[in-house]
């Protein structure tokens, strides 16, 4: 697992978080999970965080294909969540990790939430958090699990984030109906915070993905590394670095007060 250093300068302060473990789970496909990873592991490492990400997505691993040290783990094979287990052990210990992303494949809730209570509880073992991560389109059924899933994890200390994908043509606007629904309501109501994530382009997220390249890659300048494409440094110039740049510090700028107030609601088994 590596660290990348700063390259933004200026950055949103991480401190009073401690350990993290963060899942992104949604069973829909295309709701934009990998993406929202790739953005949490550029955005926690540029504060010389040390950051991990298992990816279990076995129909598209995209997490694998853009971060050369990150960790597939099967579904499909008995004890998979031991490779997570680990991971989360570890922390404690020279070298451990700071924040542990994980990115869920389409079908894959059913089969997290079976274990979020173990790994909850080696979090707190380890004095760190879980978060979880709720990506909501304007699918209704999305909103209904996003719902769901805060009802269910109420007094728990699982911290609980809605988040609405402004990406693939959708804007604040589309979210009018998700925010005046039901399901919204019940989900505040259970503890669940909102959040969105914005819209990274799809040309420039397709061409990354093709090269290889994660968010963090391209706001480093890491071209070079022995998985990029050839062309990688062709497709992206430098204006194309620099909104990189921009885009992690936004985004991390918006989640991490969410992040926060969703980890101080949830404290202590609180909904």
């Amino acid at each position: 697992m590596n660290t990348n250093g700063n390259v933004t300068g200026s950055k949103p302060i991480v401190s009073g978080f401690g350990k993290l473990f963060i899942a992104t789970v949604e069973d829909k496909g295309g709701v934009g999970k990998s993406v929202i990873c790739d953005l949490l592991h550029a955005g926690f490492s540029q504060h010389e965080l040390k950051v991990g990400l298992i990816d279990i997505d076995g129909s598209n691993s995209v997490g694998c294909m853009q971060h050369a040290d990150a960790i597939f783990a099967d579904t499909s094979d008995e004890g998979w969540q031991a490779m997570i287990s680990k991971e989360i052990r570890d922390m404690p210990l020279p070298g451990g990790l700071d924040v542990l992303i994980l990115d869920t494949g389409a079908r894959d809730g059913e089969r997290f939430q079976a274990e979020l209570p173990g790994f909850a509880s080696r979090m707190a073992r380890v004095g760190g958090r879980m978060l979880v991560i709720r990506p909501v389109t304007t699918n209704i059924f999305t909103h209904e699990r996003a719902a769901q899933f805060a009802a269910d994890t109420q007094n728990t200390n699982v911290a609980v984030v809605t988040m609405e994908v402004r990406a693939q043509g959708r804007t604040e606007k589309h979210f009018q109906k998700w925010r005046n629904s039901e399901n919204y309501k019940a989900a505040i109501a259970a503890g669940a915070v909102p959040t969105y994530v914005k819209n990274l382009g799809i040309e420039f997220m397709d061409d990354a993905v093709a090269c290889q390249l994660s968010i963090g890659d391209i706001a480093g300048e890491n071209f070079g590394k022995p998985t990029a494409h050839k062309r990688s440094r062709e497709l992206f110039d430098d204006t194309s670095v620099v909104w990189a740049q921009d885009m992690i510090e936004e985004q991390m700028t918006i989640w991490l007060p969410a992040f926060m107030e969703a980890l101080k609601k949830r404290e202590n088994g609180n909904g």
